[in-house]
C-alpha cells in the first residue's frame, strides 16, 4: 500500500472518528440463523434432565435440593451456543434467543440463568413429584390452571396402583384442604 493511501486513511480516521461500532451502544445485526443464548423457562420445565445429559461442556447443571426443588443453572461463560440442549428439551422450557447479538462481559461467571423449581405434593399419597410442565398440562387438559396443576401432579406410582375413581376422590379432598377452586 502507497503512503499516500495510508496517509489518507489515517487522516479519515482522525477527522471522521472511530471506524468501529459503538458496542453495546447501538443493537448488532445478527446473521441469518443465529444461534443466541438458550433462554429457560421454569414454568415449562419437568426435571428430566436431557438438557444437562447433552451439553458438551457442561454449562448446565441441575442439583436436588433435598426434595425440596430443583436448582437450574446456566453458564454463559462456558456454553458454546450449540442449542444441542434447545433440541434435547422435549417441552418449550428451553427457548433459543436468535433475534439479539451476544455480549459477554469480563467477568463472564457473571452471565448465568439461576432457578429453583419446587417439587410439588402427589394429592393421592402426598409423595414428591417434580411439577408437571405448563406445555404437558395445557396439553392434557386444555387449560393451565391450579386445579389442573394438582390432576396433573398424580404421581406414576398411584396412576399404576389406584383406580380412576380412587384418584378422583383423592384429587377432589386435597383440592378441598388446600382451597383450590374448581374450574
Amino acid at each position: 500500500m502507497p503512503f499516500g493511501e495510508i496517509f489518507g486513511k489515517l487522516m479519515d480516521t482522525l477527522v471522521g472518528g472511530p471506524v468501529v461500532k459503538p458496542f453495546p451502544k447501538e443493537p448488532v445485526k445478527v446473521p441469518p440463523k443465529w444461534r443466541g443464548k438458550p433462554l429457560y423457562d421454569a414454568e415449562d420445565c419437568t426435571g428430566c434432565r436431557q438438557c444437562e445429559r447433552v451439553c458438551p461442556p457442561g454449562a448446565i447443571t441441575i442439583e436436588d435440593k433435598k426434595g425440596e426443588f430443583f436448582h437450574y443453572k446456566i453458564d454463559y461463560g462456558v456454553c458454546i451456543y450449540c442449542w444441542y440442549c434447545i433440541d434435547a428439551c422435549p417441552t418449550t422450557a428451553l427457548t433459543g434467543d436468535d433475534k439479539t447479538g451476544l455480549y459477554v462481559g469480563t467477568d463472564r461467571t457473571q452471565e448465568r440463568i439461576e432457578s429453583g423449581v419446587p417439587y410439588l405434593e402427589c394429592p393421592v399419597c402426598g409423595s414428591k413429584v417434580l411439577r408437571p410442565a405448563r406445555t404437558l398440562v395445557i396439553r392434557q387438559f386444555k387449560k393451565y390452571t391450579p386445579e389442573t396443576l394438582v390432576r396433573a401432579s398424580v404421581c406414576p406410582k398411584c396412576r399404576r396402583e389406584k383406580t380412576p375413581e380412587e384418584i378422583e376422590s383423592a384429587v377432589q379432598k386435597y383440592l378441598e384442604d388446600h382451597g383450590i377452586s374448581r374450574d
